[in-house]
């Protein structure tokens, strides 16, 4: 049998899960209302390049100890804050206090102007003069391509489709590379079932 609590336990007991659910609702309502959002995307960095929404991000950090540099290409889809959550809890900021000197290629909010976008403007386009500027930046002759879910497949395929792109090392997050696997909404778009058109927003992204 489980032991009895006396009264004076149990009423701490209660007491203590009362206050406890008592944070739990305020910090949920400061939460909704905004004034108790999380610190995101924290780790400080520059932007050192711009093209249209498209920004290279190279973040601060310790004395660079390791090379080459590091070029994180993030998907379109989702925010680059991600992998810099919060401190204390960042890819971003783990790498840069390793040693590491540190890039992030951010795409923004696409609008009209990127509507017309196709994989060969990313992969052909914006990656090589991304590349670019970080050597620029760096002095480095090569970097280490980083991409994560969507910006992972872009830098496969920059790294499968030019001989001399000046990369050492192809690091892939969250990749999918046999597309025929991967469930549900593939599936759907391929068999017909679902028309990308119906997915288009007022931009024509």
């Amino acid at each position: 049998m489980p032991p009895t609590l006396n009264p004076a336990d149990l009423i701490s007991r209660v007491n203590r899960d009362v206050e406890r659910s008592y944070l739990r609702a305020r910090n949920g309502i400061r939460y909704v209302r905004g004034t108790n959002r999380p610190t995101l995307g924290a780790t400080p960095k520059d932007v050192v390049w711009k093209r249209h929404n498209a920004e290279l991000w190279r973040y601060k950090g310790q004395t660079v100890r390791y090379g080459p540099p590091v070029l994180i290409v993030h998907s379109l889809v989702s925010r680059s804050y991600i992998l810099d959550l919060r401190p204390g809890n960042s890819l971003v900021e783990t790498w840069t206090k390793a040693g590491l000197d540190v890039f992030m290629l951010d795409w923004g909010v696409p609008d009209e102007l990127d509507a017309d976008n196709d994989l060969a403007r990313y992969v052909d386009w914006y990656l090589p003069k991304a590349i670019a500027a970080v050597r620029r930046e760096t002095g480095a002759d090569e970097v280490t391509l980083v991409g994560y879910c969507l910006g992972g497949v872009m830098s496969a395929l920059y790294a499968a489709g030019h001989e001399d792109a000046p990369v050492r090392n192809l690091v892939l997050m969250a990749t999918p590379f046999d597309f025929q696997k991967m469930g549900a909404m593939v599936a759907a778009l391929g068999e017909g079932r679902m028309n990308p058109e119906d997915m288009v927003d007022e931009t024509g992204n």
